[in-house]
């Protein structure tokens, strides 16, 4: 099992975190969810009560090269993407641990 962690900061508690849509969400949960292939998504913690820094942590079974080249993620992760940016949220940094 994979564990996938991205951490992010935003500038303050107004700008508001990033939520998948509903279309890509049921689309990982019927493909990878269901299958036990992700037994954990994007779950949510934060450094501190401000709330001010997020990791996202995703659990996986199975090697997510080619599952994160499949339009629909890449199609969500450019509406994160511009998300962020217009929030000024700042990627700090991705981890893979085994």
């Amino acid at each position: 099992m994979k564990s996938f962690k991205r951490t992010f900061m935003r500038p303050h508690t107004d700008a508001e975190w990033y939520t998948p849509t509903a279309a890509f969400t049921a689309w990982v949960k019927e493909n990878y969810i269901d299958t036990e292939m992700c037994t954990q998504f994007r779950e949510m913690t934060f450094s501190d009560s401000s709330k001010l820094v997020m990791t996202l942590e995703s659990k996986w079974a199975v090697d997510i090269t080619a599952i994160v080249a499949q339009p629909e993620w890449a199609k969500e992760l450019a509406l994160e993407i511009e998300h962020n940016t217009g929030w000024e949220i700042v990627l700090l940094n991705k981890d893979t641990i085994n």
